[in-house]
C-alpha cells in the first residue's frame, strides 16, 4: 500500500473512531436513549459526527496529496542530482581528453575562453612562458607578460576579440584572408621597423 493511501485509510479510521467515541460519551453522559439510536439515528448528533468525520477525511486527502507531491519533488530532485553528477563526470572526462590532446602536440598549444583567459595549455607552452601549465589557467597573456607583443587574426570580423582586441591583450589585429603586405604592415606597427 502506498504511503498516501495509508494516510487516507488512517483518516477514515480516525473519523470512525471519533464517531464511536462521541456516541459512547453521549450514551454514558448526555442521553438516556439506546446506544444504537445515538450511534446512527439521533439527527443532531449524527450531523455533528458526520461533519467532523468529513473534516477528518478531507484533512487526510489534503495530507495525502501533499505527501505525494513531496515524494514526486524528491524523486525529481534525485533525478536532477544524478543528471548533474553525470554531466560533471562527462565534463571531467572531456577535460582530461582535451588535455591529453594538447599535451601530445609538440608545438605550443593553448585554449582560451571568450575573454582571452587561458583555459588549457600544453607543456611546451608552459615551458616557453617559464611557468607550469596550471599557473597559466585563468590568466591572460598580459597578466604574466605585460610586454608581450601579440596580434590576433580571425576570419570572423564580428568576433568580440576583433572588435575589442586591446581588452584581450593584443596589440593589433589582422583580418583573414590577408596578403603578405598586410601582414608586414601590421608587424611593422607592432614590432617596429626591422
Amino acid at each position: 500500500m502506498k504511503s498516501h493511501h495509508k494516510i487516507i485509510a488512517l483518516s477514515v479510521i480516525a473519523s470512525l473512531f471519533f464517531w464511536m467515541l462521541d456516541a459512547c460519551i453521549d450514551y454514558f453522559f448526555h442521553y438516556d436513549e439506546p446506544f444504537l439510536t445515538l450511534l446512527l439515528f439521533h439527527k443532531k448528533e449524527v450531523a455533528f459526527r458526520l461533519f467532523f468525520s468529513l473534516c477528518f477525511i478531507a484533512f487526510g486527502f489534503i495530507m495525502a496529496r501533499a505527501f505525494a507531491r513531496q515524494k514526486n519533488t524528491e524523486a525529481a530532485l534525485k533525478m536532477e542530482i544524478a543528471a548533474n553528477a553525470q554531466v560533471k563526470e562527462s565534463l571531467h572526462v572531456s577535460n582530461q581528453q582535451q588535455l591529453a590532446i594538447l599535451n601530445n602536440i609538440p608545438d605550443l598549444a593553448c585554449l582560451k575562453d571568450k575573454e582571452g583567459r587561458y583555459i588549457s595549455v600544453n607543456e611546451p607552452f608552459g615551458k616557453t612562458c617559464g611557468l607550469k601549465p596550471g599557473d597559466l589557467i585563468g590568466k591572460t597573456l598580459l597578466k604574466f607578460d605585460p610586454t608581450a607583443k601579440t596580434i590576433v587574426s580571425s576570419g570572423y570580423s564580428d568576433a568580440p576579440v576583433m572588435a575589442r582586441y586591446r581588452d584581450f591583450g593584443f596589440r593589433d589585429i589582422i583580418s583573414k584572408p590577408y596578403q603578405i603586405e598586410d601582414l608586414s604592415e601590421v608587424l611593422h606597427r607592432v614590432l617596429g621597423p626591422a
